[in-house]
């Protein structure tokens, strides 16, 4: 998943958000190869991404989107950058839920 999901990002400048039970607390800048480690470390329930403290959450954003980063990853862009995410995920056979738009008013 972490390869499909920096595949997907390109080029693009990535910002961390860390947020305390969804509220930011934090948004820094961290080398694409330290959250490329902190991600995969995640799942060892190590790193920066990993806290003991269930409220605790960090993502990964960008001008057109932003991930949760957890044991799974939280997709949500623009439907442009949704619909690439999900190529990029089937390209890998990573399974994922189908995307989903937000209807106005909800």
């Amino acid at each position: 998943m972490v390869e499909a999901f920096f595949k997907f990002a390109g080029d693009q400048k990535l910002r961390v958000v860390k947020t305390d039970d969804g509220v930011i607390e934090e948004i820094f800048e961290l080398p694409e190869d330290d959250i490329k480690e902190n991600m995969l470390l995640l799942g060892e329930g190590k790193g920066l991404f990993f806290d003991d403290d269930i409220c605790i959450s960090y993502g990964v954003l960008s001008n057109g989107f932003f991930a949760y980063v957890d044991l799974v990853l939280m997709f949500s862009g623009t439907e442009k950058d949704v619909e690439c995410m999900v190529e990029m995920l089937d390209g890998y056979s990573i399974e994922h839920f189908e995307p989903f738009g937000l209807k106005e008013g909800s």
